[in-house]
């Protein structure tokens, strides 16, 4: 057995051991040394000269001297004038009293506690007042947080705080949320623009304003036009004034061209061609060095803009496009363009002039009857109004229809149509009207077309009236939407949708009446588009019949278990309330699908597997099918990313049943 303990190395007193007190007095001698260690210094090679008792050090030199040779890395203390030495083990804490700091021994070293926590490195998750987690690696609960300069090494004076992406078309932003849901957006969000969004609920965002990396300029694509204030409607109005700083001159004002090709600059806001006498090139910015919103216009001024002498706007370089096309041309007198890029590669048109005001009154037609074909306002490269398949006089059973057409951005042909049809000279021959979008064929060109996504129409009988397709057979207004596909035989108007009817034969001449288009396949409202009240003079009609069911027999006794255990609550509606006031909001009384829910998984049930209770994912996850590239990867990642939001429903009709029934069964069993 050892005559010393194994941490300390105080002496034990031994069996039968003369002067005792000696080994005890060691013993707490040590440990008054080495219990609550506080050393003076560590940084000393040699004893002091004028020492106290009682007085520690840590000797952390390699090599002292003096009284303290031999005592290298030990705790050294000075008792009835001899300085003794301990040696530390792992794990011992020393507070050095002239640095005011807690070092720890490792093991081989004294570590200072204050410089491993200025020096704290590659953690992987730091949590203040709350936790961190996989997304937020660094997350602080506080009222407020401060980020000042180094005011300590120092420093100089800055403080600058990065945010970083890997691509422009990554995001970096700041996220603001009201209860964890996201209500603003700030920073370069899919591109090196610094933008700002907004939201009303997280799903929906605005873009409130836009400053372009490329210039600078600032576009507010959500601001409001201010009022003109009026003296005599005793209202409050804001008036406003804008300035232009002459520096700014240049980016608003008038750049006039003589008879020459020109090159526009990123500066340039209107483009007048004062003199012409030839066909000239105006090549446009490169439209991601052109502000996004701001309108560049092009005008012809000198009169002498003609097919002959054209004003050609071509596009920079071939990634970018004109409306989809390489160039776009004015061939009229004091004809204009007015174009808007969006940042990056596209041009669009956003208003045109290519006649003059007399050739526009020259081409004005009256249609008395017949067909027209041909007739186009706008040049052939783009948009095209025409009369087309008219197989007739506008008489009796007689149609127009009335095109506009040109190419899409991809290069695709495409068309837009409005249908009229006249009433025909045969009795109930109705009149109809549609409306419907085509692509890749012009409406002039043979062979089928197909349709974009809205085609809506109203028909009697869901054909066009007075063609070969059908004739109007009964008294009623039908509202179809959808095709397949169509071509000159087969004009339907596709799946009806909703029938307005006086009264007919067929529904035992009761009327008026709407309906809808197909038998059981129709819904009236969902989960997040509801209607708020039904007002109806008798209960609706649930079809029961059993041919038309598959019966299954006996519910499962723990659907009656799970009924019964569901409670009834009373409750406002939070949206009455915050509408009315708790006081002014009725009371309801009923059952909520959440305890449904836990009632029948409680007894092993799935919720889901029975039509009483109802589940509908609110969130919006659809992107808008018009962006491309990088706007459509950014929009594709926020729709995914939104937090699933679910709204909770019951078929009353259904619950009510079940729980009569578990009821009756319950007295049922109760009776004597």
């Amino acid at each position: 057995m050892s005559d010393v303990t194994p941490h300390l190395g105080l002496p034990l007193v031994a069996a039968s051991q003369a002067q005792k007190h000696v080994t005890h007095n060691e013993a707490l001698g040590l440990l008054d040394a080495l219990v609550q260690l506080a050393c003076l210094d560590k940084d000393l090679t040699a004893p002091p000269s004028s020492p106290t008792e009682g007085d520690r050090y840590l000797v952390v030199t390699s090599n002292p001297g003096g009284a303290w040779a031999g005592l290298a890395g030990q705790v050294v203390r000075y008792a009835d004038g001899v300085w003794t030495g301990a040696v530390p083990r792992a794990g011992w804490f020393a507070y050095v009293m002239d640095e005011a700091d807690l070092y720890v021994f490792d093991g081989a070293a004294w570590t200072s506690f204050r410089r491993t926590l200025a020096t704290i490195q590659s953690v992987t998750r730091l949590g203040i007042n709350t936790e961190a987690d996989a997304t937020n690696r660094l997350a602080v609960k506080a009222d407020a947080a401060l980020l000042t300069w180094d005011d300590a090494t120092p420093g100089s004076g800055d403080m600058r705080i990065t945010v970083n992406k890997k691509a422009a078309v990554r995001d970096a932003a700041f996220v603001f949320q009201t209860g964890y849901a996201t209500r603003a957006l700030f920073g370069t969000l899919g591109g090196d623009d610094v933008v700002l969004k907004t939201s009303p609920d997280g799903a929906a965002f605005t873009t409130a304003l836009t400053a372009a990396a490329a210039t600078g300029i600032v576009a507010f694509a959500a601001s409001p036009t201010a009022p003109t204030p009026a003296a005599t409607d005793n209202s409050a109005r804001l008036a406003t004034t804008a300035y232009a700083d002459r520096g700014d001159a240049a980016a608003v004002a008038r750049t006039p061209v003589k008879d020459a090709a020109y090159t526009i600059l990123p500066a340039d806001r209107t483009v007048a061609v004062v003199a012409l006498t030839a066909a000239r090139t105006l090549t446009l910015p490169p439209a991601a060095a052109y502000p996004p919103g701001v309108t560049l216009v092009v005008v012809d001024e000198s009169g002498a803009c003609s097919a002959a002498n054209t004003l050609t706007l071509a596009r920079a370089s071939a990634s970018d496009a004109v409306n989809g096309l390489p160039a776009v041309s004015l061939a009229a007198p004091f004809a204009y363009a007015a174009l808007q890029s969006n940042g990056a590669t596209r041009w669009t048109l956003v208003d045109l002039s290519t006649a003059s005001l007399a050739q526009q009154a020259s081409d004005a037609v009256a249609i008395t009857g017949g067909s027209i074909t041909g007739t186009r306002i706008g040049p052939a490269t783009l948009s095209r109004w025409s009369y087309a398949n008219t197989p007739g006089a506008l008489g009796a059973g007689g149609f127009v229809n009335l095109w506009a057409y040109g190419t899409t951005d991809g290069g695709a042909k495409g068309a837009s149509q409005l249908k009229l049809g006249a009433p025909g000279s045969a009795p109930n021959q109705r009149a109809s009207v549609a409306f419907y979008a085509t692509f890749d064929n012009f409406p002039a060109d043979a062979g089928p077309r197909r349709t974009a996504d809205f085609i809506a129409g109203f028909a009697s009988d869901g054909k066009y009236g007075g063609n070969t397709n059908g004739t109007w057979g009964s008294e009623y207004l039908a509202l179809n939407v959808g095709m397949a596909g169509w071509n000159n035989d087969d004009e339907s108007l596709g799946t009806e949708v909703l029938r307005l009817t006086g009264g007919n034969t067929g529904h035992g001449g009761v009327g008026p009446m709407v309906l809808p288009g197909t038998d059981n396949a129709i819904g009236l409202g969902v989960a997040d588009r509801r209607w708020s009240t039904v007002y109806a003079a008798t209960g609706a009609i649930n079809t029961s019949d059993a041919g038309e069911k598959v019966v299954l027999g006996e519910p499962d006794p723990r659907v009656f278990d799970a009924i019964l255990a569901v409670p009834l609550v009373a409750y406002r509606w939070a949206e009455a309330v915050a509408r009315k006031g708790p006081d002014g909001a009725r009371l309801h009384y009923g059952a909520t699908a959440q305890a449904v829910r836990d009632a029948f998984l409680a007894h092993g049930l799935d919720p889901c597997r029975y039509g009483l209770f109802c589940a509908d994912d609110l969130t919006p996850r659809t992107v808008d099918p018009l962006l491309i590239g990088p706007e459509r990867e950014a929009a594709e990642r926020e729709a995914a990313a939104r937090p699933a939001r679910w709204r909770y429903g019951l078929r009353y009709d259904q619950f009510d049943r079940l729980r009569t029934e578990a009821v009756r069964r319950l007295w049922a069993g109760k009776a004597p």
